[in-house]
């Protein structure tokens, strides 16, 4: 059973829509804060709770995945399909939630003042651990398991039980974004925004921007 010419043109251009819409979102980031993505979400995760990864261990990761592909496409022909979609909506599970906590802080939290400097320094004002990204990530994670449906993988595949009340239609992605989004801007309402200004500026300082430049939105 599959979906109509008509939904399935409507499926399509909404997936690369949104896809397309987030990832504007970020990279509007990179410019105007001039970091990686993943640096500077440790602003939300906090400097250990944010493990980037260097030169060596990409490579690395890269050569691994290649070999276990190349086993996997060996080994389950006939599920080697069925195997790169489980895995791409794996990553999209994990992704949306902090997909959802960085745009939250970045545009309605932060409003994209952030001290640069404190985000290579575990004792900075953002700390070694953001207990709010990582509780907001691990509550719209947890929402997701009983809406995921994850496709078949040789005998064994998930739905989960609301999903299975829906016909299986999945929008686990679509709960996870918005319980973790809520989440995160409830819980930072209790961040010390005034005490991070005063960061910032000596941040912008030590970086040449001068006393009350900094980088924004």
């Amino acid at each position: 059973m599959g979906l109509s010419l008509g939904w399935t043109i409507v499926a399509s251009a909404s997936g690369i829509l949104f896809g397309t819409l987030f990832m504007a979102f970020h990279a509007s980031q990179r410019p105007t804060m001039g970091l990686p993505q993943m640096i500077q979400s440790r602003a939300q995760f906090g400097y250990r709770g944010v493990i980037v990864p260097r030169r060596f261990h990409w490579v690395v990761t890269i050569l691994v995945l290649t070999a276990v592909w190349f086993v996997i496409s060996q080994v389950i022909t006939g599920g080697a399909v069925a195997t790169v979609a489980t895995s791409l909506t794996l990553m999209l599970y994990l992704l949306v939630p902090w997909t959802a906590t960085n745009l939250v802080d970045y545009f309605f939290v932060r409003r994209g003042h952030y001290a640069i400097t404190d985000l290579f320094r575990p004792d900075g004002i953002y700390g070694a651990w953001g207990w709010r990204g990582l509780t907001a990530y691990a509550v719209g994670l947890a929402v997701e398991i009983p809406f995921m449906v994850l496709p078949a993988l040789g005998s064994w595949s998930y739905v989960g039980p609301f999903a299975a009340a829906m016909d299986d239609v999945d929008i686990a992605w679509l709960v996870g974004l918005v319980v973790s989004g809520v989440v995160y801007l409830l819980l930072s309402r209790s961040l010390d925004l005034t005490a991070e200004r005063t960061a910032e500026q000596a941040s912008d300082v030590l970086l040449g921007h001068g006393h009350g430049v900094s980088r924004h939105a």
